[in-house]
């Protein structure tokens, strides 16, 4: 359930959990498949009535059956593109894929921190301290109150 046609935007995952409850052969009501998917039975209702208009669930006599699967296949592109979500599950994997690996680096770097001797904090070094004291300029300190070393505070001229 993975597909375009299940983002936010098209069929959404009560959609996807119809589609799922439903058989080629066996029907199912409306109030069953609210009873067994969880949903107000109006929210299924309109949901079948749009996989309906998509051509993915035909309705027979107050029952609903799923479309063969090879032809739903084709149907669900389909849908996909008349909802305007079709690429969005690529896009929504790769966007991922980097949030991971950024996190992978981020760990990595604070393990490797760690082990030269701790974590990076917001202490002013040494160096710089002595330097602002003597009232020499610091690129990147400037407008930084450093009268605690351990706890920096900016300095609000606004205030």
């Amino acid at each position: 359930m993975a597909h375009d046609a299940f983002h936010y935007f098209a069929h959404g995952v009560t959609g996807a959990r119809i589609l799922a409850a439903l058989d080629v052969t066996e029907g199912a009501s409306a109030a069953e498949l609210a009873q067994g998917c969880g949903h107000h039975p109006t929210t299924v209702r309109r949901r079948l009535q749009a996989l309906e208009e998509d051509g993915l669930v035909v309705e027979l006599e107050g029952l609903y059956y799923l479309v063969d699967l090879e032809i739903s296949y084709c149907r669900l592109e389909g849908a996909a593109e008349r909802a305007g979500t079709l690429g969005r599950a690529s896009l929504r994997r790769l966007r991922h894929q980097q949030q991971r690996e950024g996190f992978r680096n981020w760990t990595t770097a604070r393990r490797q921190a760690a082990s030269r001797g701790g974590v990076p904090n917001l202490a002013v070094p040494q160096q710089v301290q002595r330097a602002l004291e003597q009232g020499h300029a610091v690129p990147g300190w400037d407008g930084w109150d450093v009268s605690d070393p351990m706890r920096p505070v900016w300095i609000d001229d606004a205030a």
